[in-house]
C-alpha cells in the first residue's frame, strides 16, 4: 500500500452488466456505484468493490472511443467511500472539470474520461462539512509533498 492510493493491486474485471432497479438505504443508495454515460444512457452498477474502465475487454465499463486508453481508470470503494484512480492514461481523467490522478466520488459527480462524460448516479451521499474539511486538508497535504519532491529533484 503507497501513500497516493489506498489499494495498488490489480485485479482481473467482471464482464459488463447493467445496472436495474433495486432496493436502497435511507440515503436512496445500495452500497454499489452507479454510472451512466451521458451520450448513449448506457448505465452500469459495480458489483464488487472496484472496476476498471477503459477500452480493454477486462474492463467492467468498457468505452468504445480512439482517446480512451485500455485501462484508462478504476474506481473502488475504501472505508465505504468511492474513489477514482487514474491508471497513467494518455489524455487523463477529469473530475467535474478538474484533471485529478486520485479522488474521492459522489452522487452527482461528472466524470470525463476522453470525449465520455460519466454521470455518478449513486454511490455515497454528498460529503459533510468535516468530511470536505478533511478533503482540504489531505489535498493541501498532497499538494505540499508534490512542491517538496519537485524542490529536491531540481
Amino acid at each position: 500500500m503507497n501513500r497516493k492510493t489506498p489499494d495498488d493491486s490489480t485485479i482481473d474485471f467482471p464482464p459488463r452488466l447493467a445496472i436495474g432497479p433495486g432496493s436502497t438505504d435511507d440515503h436512496g443508495f445500495d452500497g454499489r456505484l452507479c454510472l451512466v454515460e451521458a451520450s448513449s444512457g448506457r448505465q452500469w452498477v459495480v458489483p464488487g468493490e472496484e472496476a476498471g474502465i477503459g477500452r480493454h475487454s477486462t474492463c467492467l465499463i468498457q468505452l468504445d472511443a480512439p482517446d480512451v486508453s485500455r485501462k484508462h481508470c478504476r474506481v473502488f470503494r475504501q472505508a465505504g467511500t468511492w474513489w477514482i484512480r487514474d491508471s497513467h492514461s494518455l489524455n487523463g481523467v477529469y473530475l467535474n472539470g478538474r484533471k485529478v490522478t486520485f479522488a474521492p466520488l459522489q452522487t452527482g459527480d461528472e466524470i470525463q474520461i476522453g470525449e465520455c462524460i460519466l454521470q455518478v448516479v449513486s454511490g455515497r451521499p454528498a460529503a459533510d462539512p468535516a468530511r470536505q474539511v478533511w478533503r482540504s486538508i489531505a489535498s493541501a497535504l498532497a499538494r505540499a509533498e508534490m512542491s517538496d519532491l519537485r524542490r529536491r529533484a531540481s
